[in-house]
């Protein structure tokens, strides 16, 4: 059975270029290997903005360590200076 070429693909992965929203639907925009780019609502993917874009907590930094990251630039320029 062929499906319309304009249906949503299933079981398929697809890399999210960026979102959009025209009115009150989110669309996502996604990397097509066959098709380019392609447009789809998404409510009919399973997608998750959060763990996309790298928000999972496992992957943040430690608040500590960030702000010695911030401090370590001074720290070298005032060792420079003696």
């Amino acid at each position: 059975m062929s499906a319309p070429p304009l249906s949503p693909p299933r079981g398929q992965r697809f890399l999210v270029l960026k979102t959009r929203r025209v009115g009150a639907t989110e669309t996502l925009i996604l990397r097509e290997l066959t098709r380019g780019s392609i447009a789809v609502r998404h409510e009919w993917t399973d997608w998750d903005a959060a763990a996309a874009c790298g928000c999972d907590t496992s992957q943040r930094f430690a608040f500590e360590s960030l702000i010695k990251l911030a401090v370590w630039p001074l720290r070298v320029a005032r060792r420079a200076a003696r």
